[in-house]
């Protein structure tokens, strides 16, 4: 950050350890089986217009595929992602590190930073942008809070040389940050917001994550799930998720507990089993089947709806419930509900012939 708290030229300070020590609830963290590593970023270019002299960008002259890379062609923000694709080179090494379960976090400016290096790199399997607003997760085209000719002239070196011809020019851009955010489909992302923090635009933030759900879909993920921004405090969404949070432009403990819930739904291993309850024909078997984190559960058919007639019976009602369920590649049993069941069934589920209500499993089929 800038000089202070311990800084001292744009480098961090052993004074400066511990200065933003409430946003950081080690403790609690690691209570929930997460490690946590760090970076100043200042000490991989320093935050200014001619950090780039002291920073990694004055070492490279050509990209990855050895053409000539002139400094106009990235920026600090894409120095401070290449630093984190090294710090990821790192965790890869250490035995005590999961490195298919790194989840990105980053806060206002690095929360821009956390998208770039988490579309650039796939090994990050979350991305989590915290409050990073225009040139982060809100929407440019939006011109809301911070717009793209003030972060330009505040901060002309988070972003290329070409960004700038957007200034008071947002409608001609070509893109928008929900298409950033989509580059990390099918990677679970979350994106958070501040009531307060109307600066970064929260509903820009919003509907930029929401816009990014058709790319998932096209994975056959499931993006935030709603229409409307959700009340303040609401944890929503399943491969993207988002809240708006009381409070200012901050990183608090009820960001943190929202993150750490929505990287243990993604990176915990279900068991097979049952973890949902869905009735064929409600609205219950849609919010069920929307769950991430339901691997298997019951289908529940209303016998009526098989048996026809007397000794007369349509499965295809049956059978289009079982090809949508096994399409995911879910676990689950049957259960079928009303009236008497026939004698075949009963040869069907040798285990509990006279309890066919009870969830019960036959794993000959």
């Amino acid at each position: 950050r800038k000089n202070g708290n311990g800084n001292v030229d744009h480098r961090a300070t052993e004074a400066a350890r511990g200065a933003s020590a409430s946003r950081w609830p080690v403790e609690n963290i690691i209570e929930r089986g997460f490690a946590v590593a760090t970076a100043y970023y200042g000490d991989i270019e320093p935050d200014h217009k001619d950090g780039w002299k002291e920073g990694i960008r004055s070492h490279y002259k050509t990209d990855e595929h050895g053409a000539p890379l002139e400094l106009g062609d990235w920026s600090a923000i894409s120095a401070w992602s290449w630093g984190l694709s090294r710090i990821m080179d790192y965790l890869e090494t250490d035995p005590d590190i999961n490195a298919e379960q790194v989840a990105l976090l980053g806060h206002s400016r690095l929360g821009k930073t956390a998208l770039w290096a988490g579309a650039m790199d796939e090994r990050f399997a979350i991305t989590i942008s915290n409050n990073s607003g225009c040139g982060g997760a809100a929407l440019s085209r939006r011109a809301f809070g911070e717009t793209v000719k003030r972060i330009n002239t505040s901060f002309p070196h988070w972003f290329c040389d070409r960004f700038s011809e957007y200034n008071d020019n947002e409608s001609a851009l070509p893109v928008d940050q929900h298409q950033l955010i989509a580059l990390m489909a099918p990677r679970p992302v979350y994106v958070a917001s501040a009531e307060q923090d109307v600066w970064a635009d929260p509903m820009g933030e919003f509907l930029s994550a929401k816009a990014a759900g058709p790319v998932y879909e096209l994975f056959g993920k499931h993006g935030v799930g709603v229409d409307k921004q959700p009340d303040i405090n609401q944890s929503i969404g399943d491969y993207i998720g988002y809240h708006i949070r009381t409070g200012k432009h901050d990183v608090t403990d009820f960001d943190w507990n929202a993150y750490m819930n929505f990287a243990e739904r993604h990176f915990t291993t279900a068991k097979p089993g049952i973890y949902g309850l869905w009735y064929g024909g409600t609205s219950y078997e849609e919010k069920a089947m929307g769950l991430p984190y339901v691997v298997g559960g019951q289908l529940v058919v209303q016998w009526g709806r098989i048996e026809t007639g007397k000794g007369t019976y349509d499965l295809d009602y049956l059978d289009e419930k079982i090809r949508e369920v096994a399409s995911r590649g879910l676990n689950f049993t049957i259960q079928f509900n009303g009236n008497i069941k026939p004698s075949w069934m009963y040869q069907e589920v040798p285990y509990n012939p006279h309890q066919l209500s009870t969830q019960v499993r036959d794993d000959k089929g």
